[in-house]
């Protein structure tokens, strides 16, 4: 995977994480329909990303970390 395209998926990373982090409907939303939210993205768009995040985008669980590590093993 190109160097730009994990920088751009740390990115999105980043931001999903300190989403998570600041909303308070943590249990109700998503990763996939904050991804859609965050970015305005349609909503099999954002669980597709959230999916290439290392993320269960049906999940509520947002860790920084662990999608990182996912990012770098791609």
């Amino acid at each position: 995977m190109e160097a730009i395209e994990k920088d751009n998926l740390k990115r999105d990373a980043l931001i999903m994480a300190n989403a998570r982090r600041l909303i308070k409907c943590k249990a109700r939303m998503s990763n996939g329909y904050l991804y859609s939210e965050l970015f305005g993205t349609g909503f099999g768009t954002g669980r597709i990303r959230a999916r290439e995040l290392g993320l269960d985008a049906d999940n509520n669980k947002t860790c920084y970390n662990e999608m990182c590590e996912h990012i770098d093993k791609l």
